[in-house]
């Protein structure tokens, strides 16, 4: 695993990236909600994200479309964005804010039921460009709203992201 790591950081300070700009980047998204990160360029200033988050017993698959601005408070490489989208997802009914709620049934072994939530999305964030490597750090809030399934707003979905940039 060392190695990897060694193998993955010489390539990375060895490739020239713009770090203002960049076409895709891919990796880890660290929340309550944890999983990864996709984003694509789009046009200009337009981005689209595609998130593969894990969480009550289940996933979510999310789609987001981005406006990234340029220049957060006059820092080189630091940029705000917001946008939306909409998810879906699959996870244990009865989870909720508080963890699992259902009754439980003395003596069954069976797994909770799961099931298919259908929402929408908000972000809000900042994100850094590394100038001398390829890898991209951003801060965000992604609230939500499941529409089918369980419907309840989700508030608490803020995030780290650091991506590698290609």
């Amino acid at each position: 695993m060392k190695k990897l790591f060694l193998v993955v950081l010489l390539f990375a300070a060895s490739t020239q990236v713009n770090a203002q700009d960049y076409e895709r980047a891919i990796g880890l998204r660290a929340s309550t909600w944890t999983g990864f990160t996709y984003k694509q360029k789009l046009k200009e200033d337009r981005y689209g994200e595609a998130l593969l988050m894990f969480r009550y017993r289940g996933f979510e698959l999310t789609g987001l479309y981005e406006v990234h601005k340029a220049q957060l408070e006059e820092i080189d490489r630091l940029n705000w964005y917001f946008g939306g989208g909409a998810h879906i997802g699959y996870y244990a009914r009865g989870y909720g804010r508080w963890g699992y709620s259902s009754p439980v049934l003395i003596g069954t072994e069976t797994a909770p039921d799961h099931q298919l939530t259908l929402g929408i999305d908000g972000i809000l964030g900042i994100e850094y460009n590394i100038q001398d490597l390829p890898i991209n750090i951003s801060l965000d809030w992604k609230p939500g709203f499941n529409f089918v399934g369980a419907t309840w707003g989700v508030w608490d979905n803020g995030a780290l992201s650091v991506r590698y940039i290609f």
